[in-house]
């Protein structure tokens, strides 16, 4: 009983207006790191992909502006509503999401950057657009495993919150391909 006690009680340690202002600030950090991932990673030759548009739609100024909007509704709902455990699963649950994509998003340029430098290896892979988004898929699938072990473990429900939309744009990446 204690353990949903503690479930149920999670809380942000910032008010929702400072929430909504690290999630609009990690928004666009993340946009700046995965724009630079993408250039690094044209410049490099080492791993080629075949159709890099369909994996690098999420760069398209509808997609940008649609997961803003996305995030402005839930915030605006569940500070409207104001049933605290939902602001903290769906606001809290969007932050750690764009944190972990952050992460992966900071990885992919590194890697990328690394590929360019001499003697990193030799020969080149050419990669299916599928299997890149298989790729992805499972790195937002190890993320979301994170959150929700450690969303288990603590008893918070914003990492719960951060495995179910890292859930969700598994399931969105899954269906381009079904």
């Amino acid at each position: 009983m204690t353990y949903w006690l503690a479930l149920l009680h999670s809380d942000l340690t910032f008010a929702p207006w400072i929430v909504v202002a690290i999630w609009a600030a990690l928004f666009v950090a993340n946009y700046l790191v995965a724009r630079a991932a993408r250039r690094a990673s044209r410049d490099q030759a080492l791993v080629l992909m075949q159709n890099r548009e369909v994996v690098e739609r999420g760069f398209s100024m509808k997609f940008v502006f649609g997961q803003a909007l996305f995030a402005g509704i839930i915030f605006a709902l569940t500070i409207w509503i104001e049933p605290h455990p939902m602001f903290v699963f769906l606001g809290g649950g969007l932050v750690v999401a764009l944190v972990c994509l952050l992460g992966m998003n900071l990885q992919s340029l590194l890697t990328s950057r690394a590929a360019k430098r001499p003697g990193a290896a030799t020969g080149s892979l050419n990669l299916s657009d599928s299997y890149a988004i298989r790729q992805l898929t499972l790195r937002l699938a190890t993320g979301a495993t994170v959150c929700a072990i450690l969303g288990a473990l603590l008893a918070h429900l914003s990492l719960w919150g951060g495995a179910f939309f890292l859930g969700c744009y598994i399931h969105d990446k899954c269906r381009i391909w079904a």
